[in-house]
């Protein structure tokens, strides 16, 4: 069944708020596997809550920006970096108990004390002038997905830029924010999960084709172990894990969640029919991989919502987070405000499902 481009928006939110809600449980508790009875006691318990009476589970910091890039957009129809920015630091000092790290509460203070003059400043300064690489662009890079859904992916790549550089200005860190806002994008497109990974792969050789790196910490070599590690066991999840990463660092973890939704597309497209709970066992692999679980597991199901569509997503997993109805609205905004610009400028309607070529396309992902 061709799935709306309107549940792919959905999806998408609902994946980033779900995967950071429960992968929080489990945040840097576990250098390496989480053990898979503790993912099945937390799901358990979160399929037997009632919603009348427990308390949800309280998003972190991912969602919070992404939350405010979606506002932005909602609230002013295009991605402006000053105004993303001012959010930002303001949803900050609102609340900064959201788990923030320090080294973008700097990021935020001097925006704050700026009044956002020059949005990319305060950023480009950090760690002596070379800038953060961490995961934060990645980590609420979906939205700009969204926003930029009917533009060139030329274009999307230079609006992930500037977003990601109002707080990262590492190579290492901005890139991470554009290879998860491209493959969200490229799921939003409707592309299998092989056209995905192969997209993937030449945007980062676009990417890093000027970047001077001693190590193997790269976007290039992240991708091709990715690509073999979604052929191998799961009993070799423990080296997989070790050497894709799971840490906060953007190339340690952003890799990491599209292998997580590679590899159980991979194995689900053994089974027939097609099984129901494709977006669960992402969400299990995502916290399994340990570390960084909130943010690999948000990246992870993002791309999960946006390639399955909301519809894909169970309903448990969706009542137990923090302000999921108002998250889905959001989705639901942004896709207005992209399909009535679709419609103003004779663009093909984005609530069509996918082309006659996407429908009837068997898939060797």
């Amino acid at each position: 069944m061709a799935i709306r481009m309107v549940d792919r928006f959905t999806g998408a939110m609902l994946g980033g708020l779900i995967g950071d809600c429960l992968g929080a449980t489990f945040e840097m508790r576990y250098e390496n596997l989480v053990p898979m009875r503790k993912i099945d006691k937390l799901l358990g318990e979160v399929a037997n809550m009632d919603h009348e009476t427990d308390d949800k589970y309280q998003y972190t910091d991912d969602t919070a920006m992404a939350r405010q890039i979606s506002l932005s957009f909602i609230e002013h129809k295009k991605l402006d970096s000053k105004e993303i920015a001012r959010s930002f630091s303001s949803e900050y000092f609102a609340e900064p108990w959201r788990g923030y790290g320090g080294s973008v509460v700097e990021v935020f203070d001097k925006l704050r004390s700026s009044k956002c003059e020059d949005p990319f400043k305060p950023a480009s300064e950090q760690f002596e002038g070379s800038g953060s690489y961490g995961n934060g662009a990645g980590m609420r890079a979906h939205p700009i997905a969204l926003a930029c859904a009917k533009y060139s992916p030329d274009r999307v790549v230079e609006e992930a830029k500037l977003v990601a550089k109002l707080t990262h200005s590492h190579p290492l860190g901005v890139h991470g924010g554009v290879l998860q806002t491209m493959a969200v994008y490229h799921a939003v497109q409707g592309d299998t999960s092989r056209e995905i990974l192969e997209k993937m792969k030449m945007l980062v050789d676009d990417l890093e084709k000027d970047y001077k790196c001693d190590t193997a910490s790269t976007y290039k070599n992240k991708l091709e172990l990715v690509e073999q590690f979604v052929y191998k066991s799961e009993d070799d999840l423990d080296e997989i894990c070790f050497e894709l990463g799971n840490d906060v660092s953007a190339v340690d973890s952003v890799p990491t969640a599209l292998f997580c939704f590679l590899k159980v597309i991979h194995e689900a497209k053994k089974e027939d029919p097609l099984p129901e709970d494709i977006f669960e066992r992402v969400l299990k692999m995502s916290i399994r991989m340990g570390g960084d679980t909130d943010t690999i597991a948000s990246m992870a199901c993002s791309i999960t919502g946006a390639y399955l569509g909301k519809q894909a997503i169970p309903t448990f997993l969706v009542q137990a987070c923090e302000n999921a109805e108002q998250v889905e609205e959001m989705g639901l905004k942004m896709f207005e405000i992209v399909d009535n610009v679709a419609k103003r400028t004779n663009i093909s309607d984005p609530d069509s499902s996918e082309p006659e070529a996407k429908k009837t396309k068997t898939s060797d992902d």
